[in-house]
């Protein structure tokens, strides 16, 4: 069971900076569209919505290590 929980944790590990990665640049990318939409609305809502995903796809990568934490107590890995 230590080796399952080992490998659950270097592939949450793994996946936590993948993704943080793609967080960052998805950030930059919805800063770089809300910058450039010079007031048109339409521009605007792509550019708020980037950012919220990019917000969401942050809480994800911040919660997949706890996440990770109850699956492995759940399998017995907490003892």
């Amino acid at each position: 069971m230590a080796a399952l929980n080992g490998l659950l944790e270097n592939v949450v590990t793994g996946l936590r900076l993948i993704g943080g990665t793609i967080v960052i640049g998805a950030l930059i990318w919805a800063g770089i569209l809300w910058m450039t939409a010079a007031g048109n609305p339409r521009q605007l809502e792509t550019a708020r919505s980037a950012l919220i995903g990019a917000l969401v796809g942050f809480a994800i990568v911040v919660g997949a290590q706890p996440l990770a934490g109850i699956i492995t107590g759940a399998l017995g890995g907490g003892q």
